[in-house]
């Protein structure tokens, strides 16, 4: 009988593997975004947003902030191109305990027995699956966020920025024929830990923003049921020689561009759900926003040449057509596009 539940055990780690390293690989290989795409920005190339669903503007936006002063001055960079060579790749698998590794298409991937690291030269992102230890099946938030940071360091190409990174953790329950519901670590089959480099304190997001709105250069997902562990992170390079400092938005200037409903959407999350839960083409329409929440960050955008400039993320409360609850989550540009260029 121990013999028997050991080898179901064992099947299921390595179809759990296998899954997710079928969606990694897609991941991994998808074309980058042309130039262009996306909504209208100002005068800048519109960060790249993926809802998952279609999301319908709101019928009206206001502000109604719980903050009464944001920063009059923020810094822009230049980022740098990235790149990564055949023999950092190897290195940084062999920190995971992998010592073969070589091209195979367009990756760079190594791996050994429940253990798979890859990277895509072209666009810096790394890919890591191995099994879940045990002591952290209970998904304690400490001991996860604490082995994540662990787990991405051999990774960082470039110390500056996440000298003070910021993490945060989510869980993820499944119930019925939901499987992504909020949860607890009692009750959570999967916890997310999103780890963000920071300049100055203010939170680097990107490269794309997904629908929760702000996308975390490092994620870390625990899934219990398959006893996994993966690891996705996104290169970021800055040019810190190549800055300048310019004017904020002000509170002002952010109410009168609500007023003319200017922020654009980024996801409508209903009441007592996640992003992640949300089905491809149900469609949301919110009603009038009062975002309550309002967030600077430095926007990380998928173009080598781009500027990475700061912009804010507003969260509000709204009401759908059905008349139930959710939360609005949208951008606006941190620094008016007069002062910038495109590269």
């Amino acid at each position: 009988m121990e013999i028997k539940k050991l080898v179901n055990s064992k099947t299921l780690l390595f179809a759990g593997l296998l899954a997710t390293i079928i969606v990694m690989l897609l991941l991994l290989l998808r074309p980058k975004s042309k130039p262009g795409e996306g909504p209208s920005f100002g005068a800048l190339e519109s960060p790249i947003i993926q809802p998952i669903n279609e999301v319908k503007q709101p019928s009206s936006q206001a502000a109604s902030f719980t903050t009464t002063s944001l920063p009059k001055n923020a810094k822009i960079y230049r980022q740098n191109p990235y790149s990564i060579s055949q023999e950092q790749m190897s290195a940084i698998a062999q920190e995971f305990g992998l010592t073969q590794g070589s091209f195979q298409g367009k990756l760079f991937i190594a791996q050994e027995e429940n253990k798979y690291f890859a990277v895509n030269p072209d666009n810096g992102i790394i890919f890591l699956t191995q099994p879940l230890p045990d002591y952290l099946l209970n998904l304690n938030q400490e001991a996860l966020e604490n082995y994540a940071l662990s787990l991405v360091k051999p990774t960082l190409l470039e110390e500056q920025i996440w000298e003070n990174p910021q993490v945060t953790t989510v869980y993820f329950k499944g119930e019925g024929a939901h499987d992504a519901l909020p949860g607890t670590p009692e009750n959570a089959t999967i916890a997310e830990v999103n780890i963000f480099p920071t300049i100055d304190g203010i939170r680097i997001v990107g490269k794309n923003l997904k629908p929760l709105g702000d996308n975390a250069p490092v994620n870390v997902k625990y899934m219990k049921q398959e006893q996994v562990v993966t690891l996705r992170t996104s290169a970021i390079s800055v040019n810190f020689a190549e800055s300048g400092t310019y004017p904020l938005n002000s509170l002002d200037k952010i109410s009168q561009q609500l007023s003319q409903n200017q922020a654009v959407i980024t996801s409508v999350i209903p009441e007592g759900r996640t992003a992640k839960d949300i089905g491809y083409g149900e469609i949301l329409q919110p009603g009038s926003v009062e975002y309550t929440d309002i967030k600077l960050v430095y926007y990380y955008d998928p173009n080598p040449n781009a500027l990475m400039q700061p912009m804010y993320l507003l969260t509000g409360p709204t009401f759908l057509e059905d008349g139930s609850s959710a939360t609005v989550k949208a951008i606006l540009p941190g620094i008016d596009p007069q002062y910038l260029k495109t590269p």
